[in-house]
């Protein structure tokens, strides 16, 4: 593979990794903060896997859960993580746009490895902890990474048990196939390093009789199915506007939930049907017609490297069938396609043979469909044991839509591109669905006209009802901040100029810099702060709510715990304060420092009476 310093290459390249990395000045001259150490162009599997966005690369996720025995201490793992980030180049590797060209950009070391929480869970067990540790792996695969800077692998280790521990591994895909996560299981118990196998490529898509199979299902398909609230043409590459996700999490009720495992007799993968014969009629209903396709993440297996299999579902109505006879045959529909799930999302458009025929959002159901055994039941090892592994890709999807499955809850989390979606509309979108789930349960032995007819209905009624939600602004959240209570009004105006809302979602976390360098206050929900007091595990501190300073000892100069907070709630609302803005408020108004003293004061008595109670 050549290999190029950065005097090697053509000047336009040149000045794309200037504005990038900065100047690469000479050691003996001056200082550059990202050293590169040679540049080379992308191997055959990074092409499949790393591609142009609209001005930066994208590549999908991979996210892996590791079970581990044996003896495990941070301060051990984190030296393993930055003697192999020395020795593997893939460690040091960025992509970029350099001129008109991707290039990987390998650095001569990573100054700023990423930051690893390590939290004690072993208070809780069973179907207990499989759940949690489902939540906080949700809450990291909805965390991007942009692949021009920093690490491109994120670890997150939770003690489980006397010696057993979970390790969760999410990075880019790119990163996680050209090196062996288990190495640094080895390096911690001093077993041999193993080279990383080489990664595979991607064969042509599906044999002829799988080719067949879908032409014949989706033949005569109408055209592409409008997603309901999707911004058709607003923004979007034609207006030059970069990609950006965001999330958006919500639970489906216990009634409805409730409801709908008695319909599918406790059977998950009937419940999964159900949930997605709802999906379907929702696109019926938002596109007027009887013969709609989408598609779902296939179980199973990669259609080559970088593509997740899809596989597409069709729900067309003839004639007059009840909604459980619809269900069933979308469910038996599902069996048979199983079989047949190896092509990418380009291989099955290829197959339609026209492109405004693609299919645009994607269902995810990974949670209904794992078999193995889940992560309290399976044996670890002492270099490490996959439980589970994913790979999440939403390039040019407009819409990605995950189901995950609890045996009390299924939360469903709607990671959507800004430029076709606003955030009100899917809030609107995920209402609407729930509101269609609560439909099918009441007219599940309906026919299918009278169901359509009183959907309509209740749509109509339900957003002629519904209320105009105030949304919290910046300044009623300064206004009700209880430090501010005491303080004269104008003081609101000295934080409105750097203060922020900030949105997170259930089991999010926030430590390192985002509790040492900015106030935190809830506004809206409930988080559970976490201790870390010189061993490295963080264990469970307390939990608060709205009105609370989450992290009230961040104007410490010298503080000797560290902090964790995690969302416990389906969404919470945080008012943020940097913490400069903050310390140069009290040096100018007393009554401010004052409010604080104060605060500290009932915090003191607080623990005190907590501390002669236990």
């Amino acid at each position: 593979m050549r290999k190029w310093s950065v005097e090697e290459l053509p000047a336009g390249q040149q000045g794309s990794l200037r504005q990038l990395y900065g100047a690469q000045l000479d050691e003996r001259r001056g200082y550059t903060a990202h050293r590169i150490q040679y540049v080379r162009d992308l191997t055959e599997s990074e092409r499949q896997v790393v591609t142009y966005g609209e001005t930066t690369p994208v590549s999908p996720l991979r996210q892996n859960l590791y079970k581990l025995e044996g003896k495990l201490l941070p301060l051990r793992f984190n030296l393993a993580i930055r003697t192999l980030t020395e020795q593997e180049d893939v460690l040091r590797t960025n992509y970029c746009v350099a001129g008109d060209k991707m290039l990987a950009v390998v650095f001569k070391e990573r100054r700023n490895l990423p930051v690893i929480i390590y939290r004690n869970l072993e208070q809780t067990s069973g179907k207990d902890l499989d759940e949690q540790l489902r939540r906080l792996m949700e809450a990291d695969l909805r965390q991007g990474f942009d692949l021009r800077y920093g690490s491109l692998l994120r670890f997150a280790v939770y003690h489980t048990g006397a010696s057993e521990y979970a390790v969760v591994v999410t990075g880019v895909q790119a990163v996680m196939d050209n090196f062996d996560v288990r190495n640094i299981f080895r390096y911690i118990h001093n077993l041999p390093l193993e080279k990383a196998p080489a990664a595979a490529t991607a064969t042509a898509g599906g044999a002829e009789s799988i080719r067949s199979y879908w032409r014949q299902l989706l033949s005569d398909l109408p055209g592409l199915s409008h997603l309901p609230y999707e911004e058709t043409g607003a923004g979007g590459q034609d207006a030059g506007q970069e990609r950006q996700e965001q999330n958006y999490l919500t639970h489906i009720p216990s009634d409805v939930l409730s409801d709908l495992k008695e319909l599918s007799k406790d059977n998950k993968k009937v419940l999964m049907s159900v949930l997605q014969t709802a999906w379907g009629l929702l696109l019926q209903g938002e596109n007027d017609c009887r013969d709609v396709a989408f598609c779902l993440l296939a179980p199973g297996s990669e259609a080559g490297r970088g593509s997740q299999s899809m596989l597409p579902l069709r729900v067309r109505v003839a004639e007059d069938p009840k909604v459980q006879e619809l269900t069933e045959q979308v469910f038996k529909q599902f069996l048979v396609s199983t079989s047949y799930a190896a092509l990418a999302r380009k291989d099955i458009q290829a197959v339609l043979d026209q492109q405004e025929k693609g299919f645009y959002h994607v269902l995810n159901f990974g949670d209904f469909l794992q078999d193995e055994g889940s992560y309290s039941q399976r044996q670890g090892k002492r270099e490490g044991r996959i439980v589970t592994q994913e790979v999440w890709d939403t390039r040019e999807l407009h819409l990605g839509v995950r189901f995950r499955y609890a045996e009390w809850e299924i939360a469903i989390t709607f990671a959507y591109d800004c430029r076709y979606f606003q955030p009100a509309g899917i809030e609107k979108l995920a209402q609407d669905y729930i509101l269609m789930l609560r439909q099918m349960v009441m007219d599940w032995q309906q026919p299918y006209s009278a169901f359509r007819a009183n959907w309509s209905r209740r749509r109509s009624q339900s957003m002629a009802a519904k209320p105009v939600q105030q949304r919290t602004n910046l300044l009623d959240a300064l206004l009700q901040l209880e430090l501010l209570q005491s303080c004269d009004k104008g003081l609101v105006q000295a934080f409105a100029g750097t203060a922020k809302l900030l949105t997170c979602y259930e089991g999010d976390r926030l430590f390192g810099q985002d509790v040492e360098e900015q106030l935190l206050f809830v506004v809206r929900g409930k988080l559970a702060r976490s201790m870390e007091t010189g061993d490295g595990w963080y264990n469970t501190l307390d939990i608060v709510a709205e009105k609370a300073w989450a992290n009230d000892s961040v104007l410490l100069p010298k503080r000797r715990n560290q902090l964790a907070l995690e969302v416990l709630t389906d969404q919470a609302l945080l008012l943020v304060i940097p913490r400069i803005t903050m310390e140069s408020v009290m040096r100018r108004e007393p009554a401010m420092a004052q409010s604080i003293i104060m605060h500290f004061g009932r915090q003191l008595e607080k623990y005190q009476r907590l501390w002669l109670q236990s």
